[in-house]
């Protein structure tokens, strides 16, 4: 902001507003008002040797990870619709939501074991 020379204009500005809503107070405001610039508090950078090697490695990673569990929901499904587990179990009475929802289960808990490993990559220092 200092630079590009923001701050003066938006001071420049202020002092506009406030001179035109109440030019006397403005004033004595003024007199009495000084200016500081300070740097917004920030920890200082971190330079990790171990975030610039994987930057490059960790979306293949996680593409790897989901690939292998999306290709054992999909040979699943698949297995089951050649054997026709499905219409068997339908005849037996199961519901169509009943049995949807055991295959999410079933493989919401197969992707939450890839899930734990990638947080733990990611979250652990």
């Amino acid at each position: 902001y200092y630079r590009e020379g923001f701050l003066q204009v938006q001071h420049m500005v202020d002092r506009a507003i406030m001179k035109a809503y109440n030019s006397t107070a403005a004033a004595a405001l003024l007199k009495r008002t000084q200016v500081a610039l300070a740097r917004f508090p920030y920890p200082a950078f971190i330079y990790d040797v171990f975030i610039l090697a994987i930057q490059n490695q960790l979306p293949l990673l996680l593409v790897l990870s989901f690939t292998y569990t999306s290709l054992n929901i999909v040979r699943a499904v698949v297995q089951e619709k050649e054997r026709k587990l499905k219409e068997y179990m339908r005849m037996m009475g199961l519901s169509n939501w009943l049995h949807w929802s055991a295959w999410f289960l079933m493989f919401f808990l197969f992707l939450s074991i890839s899930i734990f490993f990638v947080t733990v990559l990611i979250c652990v220092k």
